[in-house]
C-alpha cells in the first residue's frame, strides 16, 4: 500500500466543481480520527448570500486561516480574483515550522497544487520539498497544462487518481485502504505460461498451514464483464472494447471482494491485477502512464507483487503443451513487449522476482521469505 510502498505521493486530479477538496477533507479528517499525525492545509470557498466571495487557507495543524483570494480589484489576478500572495507566503512560513518536526508518521495534505498557488514561489519551493522528501504527500492538482503540474504528474513516485462526481465516494473508500488496511494484497503477476496458478496453490497451501485467513481470486472475475471479456480474449475484440470491461470487471471486483476482504483481515491472493492490464493493453499502444491513472483511480496499490519471470520462448512451449485455446495475446512479439513494459512498471510496486522455471517448492520458499518485510524491486 502508499504507506509501504515506494511512491508515497498522491495525487488527486479532476476537472473543477468535481469534489477534488471534499474528498481531501473526507481523506484527512478520517485519518486524523484514526489517528494519524496530518499536516498541511485546504482551501474553503467563502461564499456571501450564495455567492462566491473568494478563497480562505486553512491549515490542518492549527487554527488559522488566511485569505488567498477575493473577487475584488487589484492584482495578481486568477480570472476574477484577486489573489494575497503574501497570506499564502505565510502560511507557508507556518507549514515549514510543522515540515521541521515531521516524521516519517507524519501525513502531508495540501489543497491545492493550482494556478493561484504557482504564483507564490514560497509555495513551489515547499512542494519540491516535500515531492523530493521520504514523506507521505496527498495533494489535490489542477488539470491545468502548466508545466509545474506537469512535471509533478509525470514523476516516477506519484499514484495520480482522476475523480469526477460519479467515482469520488468509491475513490474514498478505495484510499482508504491505502493507508488502514487489516489485510494484505498479493498480486501474483507474469507472462502467459510462466505458472501462475500452480505457485497461488503452492502459496495459499503455505499461508494456511501459518494459520492466516487466506482467499484466492482472479482477474479477470467470473462476474458479467469478466465472463464477457474471456470470450472476447478467445475470439478477438476491439482493443477499446476490451480495455472498458477491464475496468469495469476490475470495478467490480474491488468493490464486491477485495476491498471488503482486506477490511475483514483476509490475505488476498490474486491471479492477476491491474499490472497486467497495463502491460497486455500497453503492448497494444495504449498509453502506460493513462493505463496507470485509470486503474489507480479505482484499485488499491497491493501490498506486494509477485512476479514469476520466464523466457518468451520457455512461456510459449508451456501454453503450446498444455493444449488449451490460446488467446489473442499468446504470440511471440507480442508477449516480448508486454514482458519488457512489466520490467518498467515493477520499481513502482514492492516486488519479489523469482525465476519460474525454479521448482515450485524453491518459487513458494522465495515468496515467503520475501512477503515480510516487502522490498520494493531492484531490476538489477
Amino acid at each position: 500500500m502508499l504507506l509501504s510502498g515506494p511512491r508515497k505521493k498522491l495525487l488527486i486530479t479532476g476537472a473543477p466543481g468535481t469534489g477534488k477538496t471534499t474528498l481531501l477533507k473526507k481523506l484527512a479528517y478520517w485519518l486524523i480520527e484514526n489517528g494519524f499525525s496530518v499536516k498541511g492545509f485546504f482551501t474553503e470557498e467563502v461564499r456571501k448570500k450564495g455567492k462566491r466571495q473568494g478563497f480562505i487557507i486553512k491549515l490542518f495543524s492549527k487554527e488559522k486561516s488566511f485569505w488567498l483570494a477575493k473577487r475584488e480589484k487589484g492584482s495578481p489576478r486568477v480570472g476574477s480574483y484577486r489573489v494575497f500572495v503574501e497570506n499564502l507566503d505565510q502560511a507557508i512560513l507556518e507549514l515549514k515550522k510543522d515540515l521541521i518536526n515531521s516524521t516519517d508518521k507524519t501525513l502531508w495534505f495540501i489543497d491545492e497544487i493550482g494556478k493561484m498557488e504557482l504564483l507564490s514561489q514560497n509555495f513551489k519551493t515547499f512542494i519540491n520539498e516535500l515531492v523530493n522528501s521520504q514523506l507521505v504527500l496527498v495533494s489535490t492538482i489542477a488539470e491545468s497544462k502548466v508545466d509545474f503540474i506537469e512535471k509533478l504528474k509525470n514523476r516516477e513516485d506519484v499514484v495520480l487518481c482522476r475523480i469526477n462526481p460519479e467515482n469520488r465516494n468509491f475513490v474514498f473508500e478505495r484510499l482508504k485502504v491505502e493507508f488502514v488496511r487489516k489485510g494484505k494484497l498479493i498480486v501474483i503477476e507474469g507472462i502467459d505460461g510462466s505458472g501462475k496458478t500452480t505457485v497461488i496453490r503452492s502459496l495459499e497451501n503455505n499461508l494456511k498451514e501459518l494459520k492466516l485467513p487466506v482467499k484466492v481470486s482472479q482477474e479477470p472475475t467470473n462476474g458479467p464483464f469478466g465472463r464477457k471479456l474471456r470470450e472476447l480474449l478467445k475470439v478477438g475484440g476491439s482493443a477499446n472494447e476490451i480495455l472498458e470491461l477491464f475496468l469495469k470487471d476490475r470495478e467490480e471486483h474491488i468493490k464486491n471482494e477485495v476491498i471488503p476482504e482486506l477490511n475483514k483481515g483476509t490475505w488476498l491472493i490474486l491471479d492477476r491485477y491491474y499490472l497486467s492490464t497495463v502491460a497486455y493493453q500497453g503492448a497494444q499502444g495504449f498509453s502506460i502512464k493513462e493505463l496507470l491513472t485509470k486503474n489507480e483511480t479505482i484499485a488499491p496499490i497491493p501490498d506486494m507483487v509477485v512476479f514469476l519471470d520466464i523466457s518468451v520462448k520457455d512461456a510459449l512451449k508451456r501454453i503450446t503443451c498444455r493444449g488449451n485455446e490460446k488467446t489473442i495475446f499468446e504470440k511471440e512479439d507480442f508477449l516480448k513487449k508486454v514482458k519488457a513494459i512489466y520490467e518498467k512498471i515493477l520499481t513502482k510496486f514492492c516486488c519479489i522476482k523469482v525465476d519460474a522455471t525454479n521448482s515450485i517448492s524453491e518459487i513458494t520458499k522465495r515468496v515467503l521469505e520475501g512477503l515480510s518485510p516487502p522490498k520494493p524491486f531492484n531490476p538489477s
